[in-house]
């Protein structure tokens, strides 16, 4: 009902065409799902030539019908000379009507045509298409020399008006056409959106479950096989499957974000184990870059925070696994900072600096659009979606937070962002390494890596699944026991 209602649309004052040099209007609406989301914006073209030429049919030396925009510019006349021009420059006040455009809506005026003979003329607003309607009747051909007397004028009026409501009901039906036309093409994207939504959520399961049995599998072949040339292609296998993993679990994510379905799951978690996880992780891979990695942790970053330490993890993983990406030499720096902490809330900052590529100007607006790579021709043989920024965007404005870029193209960018975490445990954490190493050694842990005493169960309803957990379990010299669901 409200996709059908003309109310809601934004109507363009007509204009030029420079394409096809024809005279249109666009009707545009921003559209949103149930849900309140938003879909994209709907925008049809309608050229006016058609409704032009209807006009353009009914001249005859008894009147005439016209058309402006909402600014008085004329649309189409009898005369020439008063025809649309290019430069907008046939304006109704500028040559007889002035009279009658400042009575839209109000009355009927006899005034002096440009043919010289005496005319009446109604002019009548038409809000929704953005056009004004003057109908022109000339009095003597209508109604002979006869002296114009209140009832005269009634008749007169009373003509225009039917003239007029035949042009309004003329466009009326060419907006419901509209209507229609903006009502599938808005169920359409609606059902698409819906639809591709719904096949990424039922596919998560199915695409990861199959890589997953892949890496197991190709695990096991590194762990048993004893030819340095079989485990080097083992090793190759999980690189590549794992690239492959990321990307797919970027693609979902992003779906899930768009869906509505992803969550913000605050917990307490040891910032320490935070940092250190993503330090151990960036610096491999800078280090076979030959890339300097830096991380500058505050040492007055409380111990331990309350919030979703694993979207976090993710946000700043993915900034930096993207600094490394675009930097070929220098280096890449982490700073963690506490910049504010009051009423038990700590307000962290987070800035990643590097020394790469850089953004130019123009495409810092193509950075936060989804599936867009930039510099394509020079960062071909680069990974990625393109939705690692994307989905970073995305997540902190989830947790109410955003992505500030600051970037010089061929020197280096910086991204960086605030978030407010509440404080668990307000200690402060020290350097982060040397508090994990200890968190490490007082967690009671078995020396042994073997327990041929125990009995496992696992249950999962994927033969590959089943056969890849035993597999993996076999060096444990546990007694593993499979089946394929709960009931069994």
């Amino acid at each position: 009902d409200t996709i059908a209602s003309m109310e809601n649309f934004n109507v363009s004052t007509p204009y030029l065409d420079e394409q096809t040099g024809l005279y249109c209007t666009t009707l545009s609406k921003i559209v949103y799902d149930d849900k309140g989301n938003f879909i994209g914006v709907l925008g049809i073209d309608y050229y006016l030539d058609k409704l032009i030429g209807i006009l353009g049919a009914s001249y005859t030396d008894k009147g005439y019908a016209f058309l402006t925009d909402i600014d008085g510019n004329i649309l189409n006349h009898p005369n020439e000379e008063y025809q649309m021009k290019p430069d907008y420059s046939v304006n109704a006040a500028d040559i007889c009507y002035r009279e009658a455009l400042s009575m839209l809506d109000t009355d009927s005026v006899i005034f002096d045509d440009y043919d010289g003979e005496q005319k009446v003329c109604l002019a009548m607003k038409e809000e929704i298409s953005g056009f004004n309607v003057f109908v022109v009747r000339n009095l003597f051909d209508v109604f002979g020399s006869a002296i114009y007397s209140d009832w005269m004028y009634a008749g007169i009026f009373a003509l225009c008006i039917i003239i007029v409501n035949a042009i309004m009901h003329s466009l009326t039906r060419w907006q419901a056409k509209v209507n229609k036309e903006l009502k599938e093409a808005a169920d359409k994207a609606i059902s698409a959106g819906k639809a591709k939504n719904d096949f990424l959520a039922n596919m998560s399961h199915e695409i990861r479950t199959p890589i997953n049995a892949v890496l197991g599998m190709n695990e096991m072949i590194m762990r048993e096989s004893g030819e340095k040339q079989i485990v080097e292609y083992a090793a190759n296998i999980q690189s590549a499957g794992r690239t492959l993993l990321s990307i797919i679990n970027d693609i979902l994510d992003f779906s899930k974000i768009e869906s509505g379905k992803m969550e913000i799951v605050p917990v307490e978690y040891d910032v320490s184990s935070l940092v250190n996880d993503i330090v151990n992780m960036i610096r491999i891979r800078a280090e076979k870059k030959n890339l300097r990695f830096i991380p500058e942790i505050d040492e007055k970053i409380p111990s331990v925070l309350y919030g979703d330490d694993v979207r976090l993890r993710q946000i700043i993983t993915n900034i930096l696994t993207n600094a490394v990406k675009y930097t070929p030499e220098g280096y890449v720096r982490l700073r963690m900072k506490a910049v504010h902490i009051q009423d038990g809330v700590l307000r962290l900052e987070v800035s990643v600096s590097d020394t790469g590529i850089g953004i130019k100007e123009e495409d810092m607006d193509k950075l936060f659009t989804s599936f867009q790579r930039l510099d394509q021709e020079k960062n071909r043989s680069i990974e990625g979606t393109g939705l690692g920024i994307t989905i970073v965007s995305m997540l902190l404005s989830m947790m109410g937070s955003e992505l500030n870029v600051s970037s010089v193209y061929g020197v280096g960018s910086t991204f960086s962002f605030v978030v407010d975490q509440k404080i668990v445990n307000p200690e402060p954490m020290g350097n982060y390494e040397l508090r994990f190493k200890a968190t490490a050694e007082n967690t009671p842990e078995s020396v042994s890596k073997t327990a041929p005493d125990v009995r496992i169960l696992v249950v999962d309803d994927n033969e590959t699944n089943l056969l890849v957990a035993k597999s993996l379990l076999k060096r444990t010299l546990a007694k593993v026991e499979t089946a394929p669901s709960g009931k069994e």
